[in-house]
């Protein structure tokens, strides 16, 4: 088998494939690549608690019918793990993700000297905003918001029509407990700053709040 190492094409693969497990409600807890040095190659690993409930041949499935349709460079089925979160081997390969020295934060991903690192934790802010705004627009109210908190966490954002999602960039610490409340009030302030006119409505699993 030919090595196949963290290439920046399969890097950028790896992340239209993770916006596309997101858009298909695929539950992701994290995914990286980590080198398997007795493997002599790369592998994406992915969380998810799918797997706990119906086994990893679902998934391996539901992937499968999607590679095709995201014009990928190189990444194949093959070079994907499917894990169990609280699994011994994917644990490990945590370990060495985390522990890896940090080289650069990309656009929506971490690149470490063995790991390229996309999500640390599943922990999700979702809301809609009326009328809706995109995600470029989101970015930049959020980016120059004047809020008094030392070290904002960057967010990633996605839009859908309305919808959106907010996650905290890999680049922040593995495992940080964010003030998810404190996000929600400063990202209502920094939307309203730019479109006074905008609503925010908070989704929760149990519950809606909505800020007017």
């Amino acid at each position: 088998m030919v090595k196949k190492s963290m290439v920046e094409e399969l890097i950028v693969d790896g992340a239209k494939l993770l916006k596309e497990l997101d858009h298909e409600n695929f539950p992701v807890e994290a995914m990286f690549w980590i080198d398997e040095p007795d493997e002599d190659r790369s592998r994406l690993v992915i969380a998810s608690r799918e797997v706990i409930e119906q086994g990893s041949a679902p998934g391996y499935r539901r992937i499968q019918k999607m590679l095709p349709g995201l014009d990928l460079a190189g990444l194949e089925l093959e070079d994907i793990h499917l894990a169990e979160p609280d699994s011994r081997r994917f644990q490990s390969m945590l370990s060495l993700a985390e522990n890896s020295p940090k080289i650069i934060a990309g656009p929506s991903w971490i690149r470490k000297a063995d790991a390229v690192v996309y999500r640390w934790s599943p922990t999700a802010l979702r809301g809609r905003l009326e009328p809706p705004l995109t995600r470029e627009e989101i970015e930049h109210a959020w980016k120059n918001a004047r809020a008094p908190w030392f070290g904002k966490p960057t967010l990633l954002v996605t839009v859908e029509g309305s919808a959106f999602t907010l996650r905290v960039h890999p680049k922040h610490r593995p495992g940080m407990d964010w003030d998810l409340p404190r996000v929600r009030r400063e990202f209502e302030t920094a939307v309203r700053s730019n479109r006074p006119d905008c609503r925010v409505t908070w989704l929760d699993r149990d519950s809606v709040h909505v800020s007017t």
